[in-house]
């Protein structure tokens, strides 16, 4: 055997024994040659570990960082520490040996491994109990020293880091408004994770699932060895890679056995954690909850210490401020003592004061003298306190009102020994009290009674009318165009005649009748004890109801203005049996009718008038209704030229009711305009004609038709009525001179300059004017030659009756006249027969609108009337 071959069976031997885990590289971290002691130590066959390179294996390096330092081993021998992965993914602590050495030129790296796991394991628990030991000590020390949280908590972390071997720790505390962990305290490597760190205590988000929310929601500490690879820390595992931390451990705190917040400590150390490190730590954390209560508790005396300080101090301020005096009596020597207060109360001189109960009573008023002395000898026998109010004259003969209170001091057999009270001044709240009394019951402009007090003077009279079988009368009274006065003369003018009109209808009544102020321009009268005869109490009613307008309508002299005023009057008769909510509903409904027809007058309520109204209202309620459920259609009547030609059509507004069928514009058109809902209702219509009109210009047959809107006057005055068409023009895409909008005589009466302002804008895009019902207004030819107007409407009512009435003749004859020297065009409406046509066509009217032509109809019918046109 040569030499040679006696190397390699000795090496093969020792390969083969060696206890020691050998394995051999090349430079490139591939495993060249492994012994059996390697590949037990890994988990892995002869034939699997010559297949492996050194990063497969080796848990502390980078590829890259492993090939560096295997290049740095050229020449040298080392020996360190590293960890190593089985097969089976357990990491393992070894201790490398390691020679490079050159065989041929070329740099192999033979290593020896030994598995260090368990001593290192041992070595590292000391280490760490030591550490843990150290910093529960540091803590317990801090907990002495300092005297709150924001003192405790910055070191309880620094010596968690200095002493307890942490990487990072921190404590935070839960802000019960928002349920967010906020950060008290920070010590070590990471604490900039904190930066906007978002932790929430509430179950089921996210954010409330890693170990500080769990620990502080489910009040129990939270142990996760190992960081980098639990499912609840996913969230976290790209920050803790980066500062390094291993192992994490979150404990509950608490104040007083409620959870407030967490103590969370970060280790480089995996399963760092063991149960007699998380003892020493849950001992920590039960200390520093033990300072949170105590720190409570103190903050709580010192608190209570403040406010019973403060609570003395005001006491005296009150008593003070309050004129409270305060008096004890000794009964059994008859020797009475007052505080300085006292004595400022009765306006008394302390060098006057005997001391005595006699010389007390005698400061009382005389009037009262005997009742207050009567309500202590009945105190005194019995088991009630003193309690008395009373009057004392002053020197200066000042009356003041005392209010005095005794609590009575017995002996064991029940006998009064002394009464220790209070006095103070309530004079001032009595005045008070006398002015609330008035302000709720009486208006303070005019010193009538208010609405409050008309309801209970109503059930006085109905209680009053049962017994005496007659009857009484509301009058429901307004004053007309009061809201003139206001805005010409001012609103204390206006105030002057309220006061003149209380004076004159409390005049025209008898003494046990009432005359109320319901508030602004509106009184009441309620008559009582008029009659048992409904004809002779409804006399009595109109008399009296006459004589008031007839006082009302003299002249009122109000400061150098002489006003004239009238008002409407509603009237209703009762007896016992009305609620006096339906007398008030019922008088303001014949007031109403009283002003429609025509102010200044009476009238009494008709039970028509409240179905009429009960009527309108559950209509109102289902316009709104219908206007929500989109109940509206659009019907189309058609307008033609003098040949029949079709030019256009006027969009006609329908209801089509679920129960009342068609509901006639004539109906809910004037009730719109009172509530408001013609607003969204015409602006349905304009959206709806545009809608319309775009369709139309997509058809060679429809393209150049007009379409006329009719707008309503609280329309037309909004102050973005301009911006409402313009919108809907442009939303729609339409040519702007295939819409006419046609306005009324009566609206270019109202703000005639902005009325011409808004026209002439919109006239400019385009969009066509037409006046409608013209010859019914008292429009002035002076502003209708400034408007942009490109048509005028001959109402029906002259076109009705042209053939047989010449006065018609000769007013169409005019509108015509008037509208080419204008250079306006005109059509006629309500055109029905031949003969009318034929009339206006003769007076050069040749545009028509009619029955004679269609009635208004759906688009459908509409569109195949065209057709056959």
């Amino acid at each position: 055997m040569t030499e040679a071959e006696m190397q390699m069976k000795r090496y093969q031997a020792l390969m083969k024994n060696a206890l020691d885990g050998v394995h051999i590289m090349d430079i490139r971290g591939d495993i060249v040659e492994v012994n059996d002691a390697f590949c037990d130590m890994l988990g892995y066959s002869q034939e699997e570990a010559g297949k492996l390179n050194i990063a497969d294996f080796d848990s502390q390096w980078t590829t890259e960082g492993l090939l560096e330092k295997l290049r740095n081993f050229a020449g040298v021998s080392a020996r360190f520490e590293t960890i190593h992965r089985r097969k089976d993914g357990k990491l393992i602590d070894v201790e490398i040996s390691a020679t490079g050495v050159d065989i041929d030129g070329q740099l192999y790296i033979f290593a020896s491994s030994r598995d260090i796991t368990k001593p290192k394991a041992a070595k590292d628990k000391v280490r760490r109990l030591t550490q843990i030991y150290a910093a529960l000590s540091q803590c317990n020390q801090a907990i002495v020293r300092c005297a709150s949280e924001a003192e405790l908590f910055p070191q309880i972390c620094r010596d968690a880091v200095n002493f307890g071997g942490m990487k990072m720790a921190w404590i935070g505390m839960v802000d019960t408004t928002s349920n967010l962990v906020k950060p008290a305290a920070s010590f070590g490597a990471g604490t900039e994770y904190l930066d906007n760190l978002e932790i929430s205590v509430v179950n089921g988000i996210p954010t409330s699932q890693g170990p500080a929310g769990t620990s502080i929601r489910e009040n129990k500490p939270v142990w996760c060895q190992d960081f980098q690879h639990d499912p609840a820390t996913v969230a976290w595992h790209e920050r803790g890679a980066k500062f390094g931390w291993r192992a994490i451990a979150s404990l509950p705190l608490h104040r007083n056995e409620v959870v407030v917040g967490a103590f969370v400590l970060y280790s480089d150390t995996l399963n760092a954690f063991d149960e007699r490190t998380q003892n020493l730590l849950l001992e920590m954390a039960m200390n520093i909850s033990f300072a949170l209560g105590n720190y409570a508790r103190e903050t709580e005396r010192k608190q209570t210490e403040e406010e019973n300080a403060t609570l003395v101090e005001r006491l005296d301020v009150a008593t003070r401020a309050a004129k409270i005096g305060i008096w004890d009596w000794d009964i059994v020597n008859n020797n009475l003592v007052w505080d300085d207060r006292m004595f400022e109360l009765y306006g008394a001189r302390k060098e006057d004061f005997g001391g005595a109960y006699e010389i007390w009573c005698a400061l009382i008023h005389p009037d009262d003298n005997v009742e207050v002395n009567e309500s202590m000898q009945m105190a005194l026998r019995s088991e009630s306190t003193f309690d008395a109010e009373f009057r004392v004259c002053w020197p200066n003969g000042e009356i003041r009102n005392i209010k005095a209170l005794g609590e009575i001091v017995r002996d064991a057999q029940g006998a009064p020994l002394r009464v220790i009270g209070v006095n103070y001044d309530v004079t001032d709240r009595n005045l008070a009290r006398e002015k609330i009394q008035n302000l709720a019951f009486y208006d303070p402009l005019t010193h009538l009674p208010n609405r409050r007090t008309l309801k209970y003077r109503l059930q006085q009279m109905s209680a009053s009318n049962a017994r005496s079988g007659k009857q009484g009368a509301v009058l429901f009274i307004d004053l007309d165009n009061f809201k003139d006065i206001n805005d010409t003369l001012g609103h204390h003018v206006g105030d002057l005649l309220l006061q003149q009109v209380a004076l004159r209808l409390s005049s025209c009544v008898r003494e046990d009748d009432t005359v109320v102020r319901l508030g602004g321009d509106e009184f009441v009268v309620v008559l009582n004890d008029l009659s048992e005869h409904a004809l002779e109490a409804t006399a009595r009613t109109k008399a009296i109801g006459e004589k008031i307008l007839a006082a009302l309508r003299k002249p009122h002299q109000l400061e150098t203005h002489t006003f004239h005023s009238t008002a409407s009057i509603g009237a209703i008769l009762f007896g016992h049996k009305q609620a006096s909510d339906e007398l008030m509903k019922q008088a303001d409904i014949a007031m109403y009718q009283a002003k429609k027809a025509g102010r200044n007058t009476l009238r009494f309520f008709d039970p028509k008038m409240q179905s009429s109204i009960t009527g309108r209202v559950a209509l109102a309620g289902e316009l709104r209704y219908a206007l929500e459920q989109q109940q509206f259609q659009l019907y189309y009547q058609i307008q033609v030229d003098s040949s029949r030609r079709p030019l256009g059509a006027e969009a006609l507004i329908r209801w089509f009711h679920h129960d009342r069928g068609m509901v006639s514009p004539a109906q809910f058109i004037p009730l719109a305009e009172e509530n408001g809902l013609i607003l969204p209702i015409g602006l349905w219509v304009l959206e709806t004609a545009c809608a319309q009109l775009k369709a139309w210009q997509q058809q060679p047959l429809t393209r150049d038709l007009v379409l006329a809107v009719n707008v309503s006057a609280r329309q037309f005055h909004q102050a973005d009525f301009v911006a409402q068409v313009i919108a809907v023009v442009k939303r729609h895409a339409i040519n702007p001179m295939r819409l006419k909008l046609e306005l009324t005589e009566g609206m270019l009466l109202e703000n005639i300059e902005d009325t011409i302002t808004t026209m002439n804008i919109l006239s400019e895009l385009g969009i066509q004017f037409s006046l409608d019902d013209f010859g019914t207004g008292f429009s002035s030819l002076q502003y209708l030659k400034r408007l942009p107007l490109d048509q005028l409407k001959i109402d029906q009512s002259f076109v009705r009756d042209i053939a047989t009435d010449s006065s018609d003749k000769v007013i169409v004859r005019t509108i015509i006249a008037m509208a080419k020297s204008l250079d306006i065009s005109v059509i006629a409406e309500g055109v029905e027969t031949e003969e009318q046509r034929q009339l206006l066509l003769k007076n050069d009217c040749v545009h028509y609108q009619g029955y004679l032509f269609g009635r208004p109809m759906p688009i459908e019918q509409f569109e195949a009337l065209l057709k056959r046109s």
